[in-house]
Protein backbone atom coordinates (compact mmCIF):
# COMPACT_ATOMS: atom_id res chain seq x y z
CA UNK A 1 0.00 0.00 0.00
CA UNK A 2 2.64 2.67 0.91
CA UNK A 3 4.56 1.86 -2.27
CA UNK A 4 1.56 2.67 -4.48
CA UNK A 5 0.85 5.78 -2.42
CA UNK A 6 4.33 7.21 -3.09
CA UNK A 7 4.28 6.15 -6.73
CA UNK A 8 1.01 8.02 -7.26
CA UNK A 9 2.28 11.26 -5.61
CA UNK A 10 5.82 11.16 -7.01
CA UNK A 11 4.95 13.08 -10.22
CA UNK A 12 3.23 15.79 -8.16
CA UNK A 13 6.27 16.14 -5.91
CA UNK A 14 8.57 16.39 -8.95
CA UNK A 15 6.39 19.07 -10.57
CA UNK A 16 6.28 21.12 -7.36
CA UNK A 17 10.05 20.81 -6.91
CA UNK A 18 10.72 22.00 -10.47
CA UNK A 19 8.34 24.95 -10.02
CA UNK A 20 10.17 25.96 -6.83
CA UNK A 21 13.58 25.78 -8.55
CA UNK A 22 12.30 27.81 -11.51
CA UNK A 23 11.04 30.51 -9.12
CA UNK A 24 14.42 30.68 -7.40
CA UNK A 25 16.27 30.93 -10.73
CA UNK A 26 13.89 33.65 -11.92
CA UNK A 27 14.43 35.65 -8.71
CA UNK A 28 18.22 35.52 -9.17
CA UNK A 29 17.89 36.54 -12.84
CA UNK A 30 15.69 39.47 -11.85
CA UNK A 31 18.13 40.61 -9.15
CA UNK A 32 21.07 40.27 -11.55
CA UNK A 33 19.31 42.29 -14.28
CA UNK A 34 18.36 45.01 -11.79
CA UNK A 35 21.93 45.32 -10.53
CA UNK A 36 23.31 45.47 -14.06
CA UNK A 37 20.77 48.09 -15.15
CA UNK A 38 21.46 50.28 -12.09
CA UNK A 39 25.21 50.11 -12.51
CA UNK A 40 25.32 50.28 -16.31
CA UNK A 41 26.14 53.98 -16.34
CA UNK A 42 28.19 53.91 -13.16
CA UNK A 43 30.88 51.32 -13.98
CA UNK A 44 33.20 53.83 -15.65
CA UNK A 45 32.96 56.19 -12.69
CA UNK A 46 33.54 53.29 -10.28
CA UNK A 47 36.65 52.21 -12.21
CA UNK A 48 38.02 55.75 -11.99
CA UNK A 49 37.42 55.88 -8.24
CA UNK A 50 39.04 52.48 -7.69
CA UNK A 51 42.18 53.68 -9.50
CA UNK A 52 42.88 55.80 -6.41
CA UNK A 53 43.45 52.54 -4.47
CA UNK A 54 46.19 51.17 -6.78
CA UNK A 55 49.20 50.09 -4.71
CA UNK A 56 47.27 50.12 -1.42
CA UNK A 57 46.15 47.14 0.64
CA UNK A 58 42.35 47.09 0.52
CA UNK A 59 39.32 45.11 1.58
CA UNK A 60 37.00 44.59 -1.40
CA UNK A 61 33.49 43.36 -0.65
CA UNK A 62 31.45 41.72 -3.40
CA UNK A 63 28.03 40.15 -3.35
CA UNK A 64 29.28 36.86 -1.92
CA UNK A 65 32.87 37.31 -0.73
CA UNK A 66 35.47 39.62 0.70
CA UNK A 67 38.95 39.88 -0.82
CA UNK A 68 41.90 41.35 1.06
CA UNK A 69 44.95 42.34 -0.94
CA UNK A 70 46.92 44.97 -2.81
CA UNK A 71 45.14 46.48 -5.83
CA UNK A 72 47.56 46.08 -8.75
CA UNK A 73 45.59 47.49 -11.67
CA UNK A 74 42.15 48.50 -12.93
CA UNK A 75 41.32 47.89 -16.59
CA UNK A 76 37.89 48.29 -18.17
CA UNK A 77 35.54 46.63 -15.65
CA UNK A 78 38.14 44.42 -13.93
CA UNK A 79 40.28 44.82 -10.82
CA UNK A 80 43.49 42.81 -10.41
CA UNK A 81 44.24 42.15 -6.72
CA UNK A 82 47.35 40.47 -5.32
CA UNK A 83 46.01 38.42 -2.41
CA UNK A 84 47.35 39.00 1.10
CA UNK A 85 47.09 35.29 1.92
CA UNK A 86 50.17 33.12 2.42
CA UNK A 87 49.93 31.64 -1.10
CA UNK A 88 50.03 35.15 -2.59
CA UNK A 89 47.68 34.39 -5.49
CA UNK A 90 46.05 36.93 -7.76
CA UNK A 91 42.31 37.59 -7.86
CA UNK A 92 40.45 39.30 -10.68
CA UNK A 93 37.16 40.93 -9.71
CA UNK A 94 34.41 42.38 -11.90
CA UNK A 95 33.71 46.00 -10.91
CA UNK A 96 29.96 45.51 -11.38
CA UNK A 97 29.84 43.19 -8.37
CA UNK A 98 31.88 45.35 -6.00
CA UNK A 99 29.67 46.70 -3.24
CA UNK A 100 32.39 48.23 -1.04
CA UNK A 101 36.10 48.94 -1.21
CA UNK A 102 38.21 50.46 1.54
CA UNK A 103 41.81 50.69 2.59
CA UNK A 104 42.88 48.19 5.23
CA UNK A 105 42.62 49.95 8.62
CA UNK A 106 45.83 50.58 10.49
CA UNK A 107 46.67 51.85 13.97
CA UNK A 108 48.39 55.17 14.56
CA UNK A 109 51.71 53.29 14.58
CA UNK A 110 51.10 51.86 11.09
CA UNK A 111 50.32 48.31 12.20
CA UNK A 112 47.35 46.43 10.78
CA UNK A 113 44.34 46.29 13.06
CA UNK A 114 43.40 42.77 14.08
CA UNK A 115 39.67 43.39 14.17
CA UNK A 116 38.16 44.83 11.02
CA UNK A 117 34.57 46.00 11.25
Amino acid sequence: MPFYFWISFLPLIIVLWEAYNDDQREKWRHIHKRIISKKAGKTRAMSEIIKEFIGKECIISTMKAEVVGVVESVQDNWIKVHSAKKDGGTDIINVEYVSRIREYPRSKYGKKKLIVS
